[in-house]
């Protein structure tokens, strides 16, 4: 029996030499406990113990795609030249004519897809429809704003092959093509307007070299602002503490990135 008792524990000290990891707990030579570091009951292990490995680095990826965007610039001197980046624009969609879809009534503009007018406010935007892209402007609102204001821009479209012309005059007769020149056309905008909008629209622009300057010359009256409405929301104001700002629109090429 005491022979018995002592192989026992001659086996437990020689496992224990041989397998040092093991853990060995001797209670009175009858039961004996072994762990390991792990949890035997669910096998799992935890980030940071012995046996774990922190998760793989993932690179992360960059898609970049180029193209071509509205850009409208200021031009705070009114010199034709850029000044800085307003912001990039987007043109309003539709299905119906440009000239249909400016909604002239009432010696007026009710635009049914671009913004809403508003009195003593400038509106500008584009509007994409079945004959191309076209610039659409008016100013005040119907029945209602200013008794009685002008306003005179200055609008000269540049490098568009001469596919452009006056799509719709509101009124009619008073924004006119003034001149051609060996690469731009050039329209005198002078408007004069009682409780109704004035404004007009510009097309097709049919390319991605065309170059438009609108030239506030002076004669804002009442205005007291003028913006430029993008079809994704955002609003660019041509407005300072000067007056109406003058400002540029060409193509840029854009590079984004997600």
């Amino acid at each position: 029996m005491i022979l018995g008792i002592c192989m026992k524990k001659f086996i437990i000290i020689a496992v224990f030499i041989i397998f040092p990891f093991f853990t060995v707990i001797f209670q009175n030579c009858t039961s004996t406990e072994f762990s390991t570091g792990s949890s035997a009951s669910t096998g799992e292990s935890r980030f940071g113990e012995s046996g774990a490995a922190p998760p793989p680095n993932v690179a992360q990826s960059e898609t970049c795609t180029k193209g071509d965007k509205l850009a409208l610039w200021s031009d705070k001197n009114h010199d034709g030249k850029k000044d800085f980046l307003l912001g990039y624009i987007v043109s309003y969609k539709g299905s119906e004519t440009a000239a249909n879809n400016y909604n002239y009534y009432s010696a007026s503009a009710h635009p049914k897809i671009g913004p809403q007018p508003k009195p003593f406010a400038s509106h500008v935007f584009f509007y994409n429809g079945p004959e191309g892209l076209s610039l659409n402007f008016f100013h005040n609102i119907d029945d209602g704003g200013s008794a009685d204001n002008s306003v005179f821009w200055d609008i000269y479209v540049k490098d568009n092959n001469f596919s452009d012309q006056l799509l719709l005059s509101d009124d009619p007769g008073e924004v006119k093509t003034h001149s051609r020149s060996a690469n731009s056309t050039y329209y005198k905008a002078y408007v004069r307007y009682w409780k109704n909008t004035d404004g007009a629209v510009i097309g097709p622009l049919t390319n991605k070299s065309f170059e438009i300057k609108v030239n506030v010359v002076g004669g804002n009256g009442d205005l007291k602002n003028s913006a430029f409405y993008s079809a994704n929301g955002d609003i660019y104001s041509l407005s300072n503490q000067h007056g109406l700002e003058s400002f540029i629109i060409t193509y840029d090429s854009v590079e984004d990135c997600d």
